[in-house]
């Protein structure tokens, strides 16, 4: 299998080919590691360009444009690593406003819906849901 991302591409491009598998998986509830054949390559690039997408524009709206790759992220982190990031993500929520806090929730929450990605009956509005939600689609 060869890589589904190029080191020329820019977050926004890797987003866009992201929504077109899930466009390509409509009507059927989504698990990650089965219809996204990101290879530990991929996932190295995508983690280096979510990054320096965050670290540069520091707007948390701006993050909405590319909340499949930020999420995507955080799954295939998970499933390369087999381990949990739960305690890393809770803790720099924690350090965040509150408005902060409830912008990320709802982004989460409108990502799960309009992709139609599982969210195995967790809460997906919740700190605690929204990890589980993870741990289940990278296979922990």
């Amino acid at each position: 299998m060869g890589n589904l991302f190029k080191p020329e591409m820019t977050l926004q491009e890797m987003n866009d080919i992201l929504e077109k598998y899930c466009l390509n998986h409509k009507g059927s509830l989504i698990l990650a590691v089965k219809i996204f054949p990101v290879t530990e390559e991929d996932y190295q690039l995508l983690k280096k360009c979510t990054k320096e997408y965050v670290n540069y524009t520091g707007d948390v709206s701006a993050y909405f444009e590319v909340r499949l790759c930020i999420l995507v992220t955080w799954i295939f982190g998970e499933f390369f690593q087999s381990k949990s990031l739960s305690k890393i993500f809770m803790r720099d929520m924690m350090n965040l406003p509150q408005h902060h806090l409830k912008s990320y929730f709802g982004m989460f929450a409108a990502t799960m819906i309009e992709y139609n990605l599982e969210t195995f009956g967790e809460d997906y509005e919740s700190m605690m849901g929204i990890c589980n939600i993870i741990h289940k689609h990278a296979g922990l």
